[in-house]
C-alpha cells in the first residue's frame, strides 16, 4: 500500500483551470431544499448567456450578486447560494485547499458576505447535518455522482474556517465534530469520494481541534511540522496522521466537558490550575478536574498522563477502519474473455500485460492479481507504456469508474503523461471525474491564452515578452493546438520566439531548439511534428 493513502493531490492531479467546465455547475439543479430566498444565478453554466462570456473575468463578474439582494438574504438562503456559487471549483486549482479558499472568496461577494454573518458557523452546521453522502439516485451519471461529492468539499471548506468555527458554542464544536467522524465513515463505504473528500473532513476535524486548544492534539501538532502543516493549509495527510486526527477526535468527545472553568482556580507558585469551589453543573459522575490543561475530562473514556503530558484511554476508543482499497471492480477475467479477438492496439496490449501478470503470479501466488500495479513484478510493463502518446487516446477510453482495468491503464497514462501533463491520482469516481475536468478545463484555459497572446502581439508587436511567458507557461503543452494553428495555418510568425514555451521537451531536444529561437523552418517543422500530441490533448479535451 502506498503511503498516502487519504491526500489532496492538488499539485499533481488538479490542474484545473480557472475556467469552470460547463457540466460542473449545471449536473443537476441546484439543490434549494426548503429555504425559500436562494439567489438563482441568471448566467450560469448550461446557459446560452454562459456561452457568450470572453473569459474568467466575465464570468467572475456574471456570478456576482447584486448588493440589494445581497442584503435582503436570509443566512440559510446565503449559505444555499454560495453552495450553488458556479465558480466554486476554481478553490481546487490551487496547490492547498485554503489557498484556493482565499483565491475564491476574495473574488465572490456572496463568500465575503457569509463569513461576515454571525450566524454563518450554526447555519452551515444545520445544512452540513442535513447531508447524506449515502444519498444517490441509483440511476445517477458519474457527473452527478461527482458534483454530489464535490458539495461536500464546499461546504467542509467553509466549515474549516477559523470565523466560522468561533461562531459555534461549545457543543456546536463537539456535534460538529461528531457528524464530520460519521460522514468520514459514511465516505470509506462509498466508491464515490476518494481522498479529497476525505481529507477535506479530517481538515475540519483538525481545525476544530486546533480552535478549541485541544492540548493533546496541540502538543502532537506541535512536535511535527508535517502535521502542522495539515492544519495549516490543508495539505497532505499520511495513514499515521489520520489514525490519529481519529483518534484525538474521539478523545476530544470523551474530554473536553467544560474548558478553562475560570482563571480563578490558577496557582502561579506550582504551574498547576486547582479545580473551582463549585464544579459545573451538569457534568457526569466521571467527569475528573485535569490541573495542568485547566479542564474536566471524562474518566470512563481517557486518564490523564501527567508524565508524558497527554491522555490516554481507559478503553479503546472506537476507531475507523480504513481499508487499502474500497473500490470494487468487475472481473478482470470477463474483460479479457470479452476482447479476446479485439484488433484494437490498446485491447491487444492489455491481454498480453495480464496475461505477463498471471505468469508471473504462476511462480509468485504471492502477488495479488490486484496488488500494486505501480511495482512492474514483470519486468512486462512496457507493454502498455509503449503504446506511447499515440495510444492515449485508446487508453484514456478505459479510464471509467467501473472499468475492470482502470488501475493498470490509470498507472500506464500517468508513466506516459508525467512529463508534460501531469497526473491522474487515484482510483475513485470523483477524482477520475475531477481528473478528464482538469483537462477539459487547461484546454479551454489555453485556447483563451494563445488567442489573448494573438491579440497582444498585434496590437503592440514590441510588448514586453515577460508577461505572453507567463501566460503560455500557464497554458504549457495545452496550448499547442492553437499555437499550430496560427502559425502553420495562419502564417501568424509573430508567436515563432514562444514556440519552445508549448513544444514537448522531447520535441525540443531532437530538432535542437532553443527557448526563443527565431529560426522559423525549423520551429514549424517541430510543430508538424507534433501531430501525435495534438491528437492526444484533443482526446483529453474531450471529456
Amino acid at each position: 500500500m502506498k503511503k498516502y493513502s487519504v491526500i489532496y493531490r492538488f499539485t499533481g492531479l488538479l490542474i484545473i483551470s480557472a475556467l469552470l467546465l460547463n457540466m460542473a455547475a449545471c449536473v443537476k439543479p441546484a439543490d434549494k431544499s426548503a429555504v425559500s430566498d436562494v439567489y438563482d444565478y441568471p448566467v450560469k453554466p448550461g446557459t446560452a448567456a454562459w456561452k457568450t462570456l470572453g473569459g474568467h473575468v466575465e464570468m467572475l463578474k456574471a456570478c456576482q450578486i447584486p448588493q440589494s439582494k445581497l442584503n435582503t438574504l436570509s443566512t440559510a438562503g446565503l449559505v444555499e447560494t454560495v453552495l450553488n456559487y458556479p465558480l466554486f471549483l476554481d478553490a481546487l486549482a490551487y496547490n492547498w485547499p485554503q489557498e484556493g479558499f482565499n483565491a475564491v472568496s476574495g473574488q465572490f461577494n456572496g463568500l465575503q458576505e457569509l463569513l461576515k454573518r454571525k450566524d454563518a458557523g450554526t447555519t452551515l452546521l444545520a445544512k452540513y447535518n442535513t447531508m447524506d453522502p449515502k444519498a444517490m439516485g441509483q440511476d445517477w451519471t458519474d457527473l452527478q455522482k461527482g458534483d454530489y461529492a464535490f458539495k461536500f468539499m464546499y461546504i467542509e471548506m467553509l466549515l474549516a474556517q477559523p470565523t466560522v468555527i468561533n461562531g459555534l458554542t461549545v457543543e456546536q464544536e463537539r456535534d460538529l465534530v461528531r457528524e464530520l467522524l460519521a460522514k468520514t465513515d459514511a465516505k470509506r463505504q462509498s466508491e464515490i469520494y476518494g481522498g479529497l473528500s476525505q481529507a477535506s473532513s479530517l481538515w475540519v476535524i483538525a481545525r476544530v481541534l486546533e480552535q478549541v486548544n485541544y492540548a493533546p492534539f496541540m502538543n502532537a501538532i506541535g512536535a511535527d511540522s508535517y502535521y502542522h502543516s495539515f492544519v495549516d493549509k490543508g495539505s497532505f495527510v499520511d495513514d499515521s496522521i489520520t489514525q490519529d486526527i481519529l483518534k484525538q477526535a474521539q478523545g476530544y468527545l470523551g474530554v473536553s466537558i467544560v474548558k478553562n472553568p475560570g482563571p480563578a482556580g490558577s496557582t502561579v507558585s506550582t504551574g498547576k490550575y486547582t479545580e473551582p469551589a463549585v464544579k459545573p453543573p451538569g457534568l457526569p459522575a466521571s467527569a475528573k478536574f485535569n490541573p495542568d490543561t485547566n479542564e474536566y475530562y471524562d474518566s470512563s473514556i481517557v486518564e490523564w498522563d501527567s508524565t508524558r503530558q497527554r491522555y490516554v484511554d481507559t478503553e479503546q476508543p472506537p476507531v475507523f477502519n480504513f481499508p487499502a482499497e474500497n473500490v470494487q471492480y468487475p472481473s478482470i477475467q470477463d474483460w479479457l474473455d470479452q476482447h479476446q479477438d479485439s484488433a484494437d492496439p490498446v485491447d491487444i496490449a492489455l491481454i498480453k500485460y495480464f496475461s505477463a501478470i498471471e505468469a508471473y503470479r504462476s511462480v509468485h501466488p504471492e502477488v495479488g492479481f490486484r496488488s500494486d500495479w505501480g511495482i512492474d513484478y514483470t519486468g512486462e510493463f512496457e507493454i502498455l507504456t509503449d503504446l506511447g502518446v499515440e495510444g492515449l487516446p485508446g487508453l484514456l477510453k478505459e479510464v471509467e469508474v467501473d472499468s475492470p482495468v482502470v488501475v493498470p491503464v490509470i498507472f500506464a497514462i500517468n508513466e506516459i503523461c508525467k512529463t508534460d501533463f501531469g497526473y491522474i491520482g487515484s482510483f475513485s469516481a470523483e477524482e477520475i471525474i475531477l481528473w478528464k475536468m482538469a483537462f477539459n478545463n487547461k484546454s479551454s484555459k489555453a485556447s483563451d491564452i494563445v488567442t489573448q497572446v494573438v491579440q497582444t502581439l498585434r496590437n503592440d508587436p514590441s510588448v514586453n515578452n515577460e508577461e505572453i511567458n507567463k501566460q503560455l507557461c500557464e497554458a504549457g503543452i495545452f496550448a499547442l493546438p492553437y499555437f499550430c494553428d496560427e502559425v502553420i495555418n495562419k502564417a501568424n510568425y509573430r508567436l515563432i520566439p514562444y514556440a519552445g514555451l508549448v513544444l514537448p521537451a522531447a520535441t525540443m531536444t531532437k530538432f535542437d531548439l532553443q527557448s526563443g529561437s527565431n529560426d522559423t523552418d525549423k520551429v514549424i517543422s517541430a510543430l508538424k511534428s507534433c501531430q501525435p500530441e495534438i491528437a492526444t490533448i484533443q482526446a483529453l479535451s474531450a471529456y
